[in-house]
C-alpha cells in the first residue's frame, strides 16, 4: 500500500492525473489522450527550432528515448510513425535509433550485418523524427550470441585488431548513412567493456570525422566503463549507458540515494573533461518486481513467474528524473526504451519500455513542465 500511496502522489502532485475509481493506477489508457491538435501543435514548434549545430550554448537539453524496432510494426509502417508521435508528445526532443549488427560469440572476430533492422527502415525512422522536430542519434549496438557486447574480448591483439577492422567497415556505412540523413549524432560503439581500453579508436575516430560532421559519442558502460575510456578527448560527448543496483526494497527514497551516489561518482569520473558534454545514453527499469535490485538483467525476463511491479517502474523513473534535473553537468538522458508498436507496453508488461504505462505519464509531466 506504501508504494501505491507513493505512485498516487506522485501522479497528483505532478499533474492531477485522474485515477480510477477505487485507488487504482492511472490506466494504460490514459497515457493515450494527448489530443492530436495538441501534439501537432509540439511538432511544429519543435521543427522550426531544431537546428544540426551541437553545444552546450543550447538552452533545452537533450531527451529522449532508446527506440527500437519490433519484429511486428517496422520503422516504414504509419503505425511505427504514430509511436514516434507518441513519443514526442510525451516530451522528448530527441531519439536515439538502434540498428543492429551481430557476432557469433564472443571471440569471434567477424561482425557481420543483422536483419533486425534495414537500411529503408532506419531511413524511414530518421526521415519520421526530423519531420516531428527530434533530433536523431544513430547507436549501433552488436549482437552477440548467447551473450552480450560487453563479454567480448580477445586472447591476443592479432585477433582484436582483425575484429575491430571488421566493425569499424560497419561504423563507417552507417556514418555514412547518417550523414547522407542530416542526423544530428553518431555512438561509435556501445557497452564494449572488456576491449574499449585497449581498441585503436583514434584511427576510427579520424575515418568518422571525414565521413560524418555531426556529433561524435561512445556509450561507456556504468561509470567503470567511463573510467577507462582513454579518448573521451577525442570525442565530443562523454557518453554512459547506467545501470546501477536502486536497492532491494524499490522504495522512492532508497532508489534515490543509489541514483544520487552513481551520479556523484560519474561527476567525479569526468573531472578531467568538465568542459564535456555529459549525456546518459541509457538508463532504464523494467517494470518485473524485484528489478530494482539487478535493473541490468534483461535475460531473465518473461521466463516464469515474475509479476509486473508498475509502481516500482515509476519510482524509478521519478527517482532518476528527479536526480539528473539538479545537475549541471549532464546534457542529454535517453531512458530505455521505446518501440516502434505504439500499442508496445501496458500494465501487464514487465519489460523495460515505459509506453502505456503510468511511468509515461510522470515523464510526460517533468519534461513537458
Amino acid at each position: 500500500m506504501a508504494k501505491l500511496a507513493f505512485l498516487l502522489g506522485v501522479l497528483m502532485a505532478l499533474g492531477g492525473c485522474a485515477v480510477k475509481e477505487g485507488g487504482q493506477t492511472a490506466s494504460a489508457h490514459q497515457a493515450k489522450a494527448t489530443g492530436q491538435s495538441e501534439a501537432s501543435e509540439i511538432f511544429k514548434k519543435r521543427k522550426q527550432a531544431r537546428r544540426s549545430s551541437f553545444g552546450r550554448d543550447e538552452l533545452t537539453p537533450w531527451r529522449g528515448f532508446n527506440a527500437l524496432q519490433t519484429s511486428r510494426v517496422a520503422w516504414d509502417s504509419s503505425a511505427a510513425r504514430r509511436s514516434l508521435m507518441r513519443m514526442g508528445a510525451v516530451g522528448a526532443n530527441a531519439v536515439a535509433l538502434i540498428p543492429f549488427v551481430r557476432q557469433s560469440s564472443p571471440y569471434s572476430t567477424a561482425v557481420m550485418g543483422a536483419n533486425n533492422v534495414t537500411d529503408a527502415q532506419l531511413i524511414a525512422a530518421i526521415k519520421s523524427a526530423h519531420e516531428l522536430g527530434m533530433k536523431v542519434v544513430v547507436k549501433p549496438q552488436i549482437l552477440v550470441t548467447g551473450s552480450w557486447a560487453g563479454e567480448i574480448s580477445f586472447t591476443d591483439s592479432g585477433q582484436r585488431d582483425r575484429w575491430f577492422d571488421s566493425y569499424s567497415a560497419h561504423i563507417i556505412r552507417y556514418a555514412r548513412l547518417s550523414q547522407s540523413m542530416g542526423v544530428e549524432a553518431f555512438a561509435i560503439g556501445t557497452e564494449l567493456s572488456k576491449i574499449a581500453k585497449d581498441l585503436p579508436w583514434p584511427r576510427l575516430i579520424s575515418q568518422l570525422r571525414r565521413e560524418f560532421r555531426g556529433v561524435l559519442t561512445y556509450a561507456a558502460h556504468n561509470v567503470e566503463g567511463v573510467e577507462r575510456f582513454p579518448y573521451w578527448d577525442k570525442l565530443d560527448v562523454i557518453g554512459i549507458s547506467s545501470y546501477p543496483s536502486l536497492g532491494d526494497m524499490g522504495e522512492y527514497d532508497e532508489m534515490l540515494a543509489h541514483i544520487e551516489l552513481n551520479l556523484y561518482k560519474l561527476s567525479q569520473a569526468v573531472k578531467a573533461n568538465r568542459r564535456k558534454p555529459v549525456w546518459l545514453l541509457e538508463v532504464g527499469i523494467p517494470s518485473a518486481e524485484g528489478a530494482s535490485s539487478q535493473p541490468w538483467e534483461w535475460r531473465s525476463l518473461g521466463k516464469g513467474g515474475q509479476r509486473t511491479d508498475l509502481t516500482m517502474q515509476t519510482a524509478a523513473v521519478a527517482a532518476w528524473l528527479n536526480a539528473i534535473k539538479r545537475l549541471q553537468y549532464v546534457d542529454g538522458v535517453f531512458l530505455w526504451c521505446w518501440y516502434s508498436d505504439p500499442q508496445a507496453g501496458g500494465e501487464e508488461n514487465i519489460d523495460y519500455t515505459v509506453q502505456n504505462k503510468p511511468s509515461e505519464i510522470v515523464i510526460r509531466q517533468y519534461w513537458r513542465n
